[in-house]
């Protein structure tokens, strides 16, 4: 009886040992597979960071590309205006009715 206790304790004893290779096993890759994730999760969060710097660097570049564009707009206006004024004094001038 007791050599069948005995074995049979022998073989529960080995079945426990191979579920604690398994369950060790299953430890190391579910450790893997966290390091990995938080690699990833590192890389993707410096990504993000650098993806925001250069949307700032574009949105300030945008800005003072509208703001010269509006200066240019201010410019053309200004020298359409003159023209037509000098072009208007030159018609008069040249149908003689020019007041000073």
């Amino acid at each position: 009886v007791l050599e069948g206790e005995l074995r049979g304790a022998e073989e529960r004893a080995e079945r426990n040992a191979a579920a604690a290779e398994v369950a060790q096993s299953q430890a190391r890759k579910l450790h893997t597979l966290k390091v990995s994730s938080d690699d990833v999760t590192r890389v993707a969060a410096a990504k993000l960071q650098d993806v925001k710097r250069r949307l700032a660097e574009a949105e300030g570049a945008r800005a003072e590309w509208e703001s010269r564009a509006a200066a240019a707009e201010d410019r053309v206006s200004t020298l359409v205006s003159r023209l037509d004024a000098s072009c208007t004094r030159a018609d008069a001038a040249e149908r003689g009715c020019e007041r000073e």
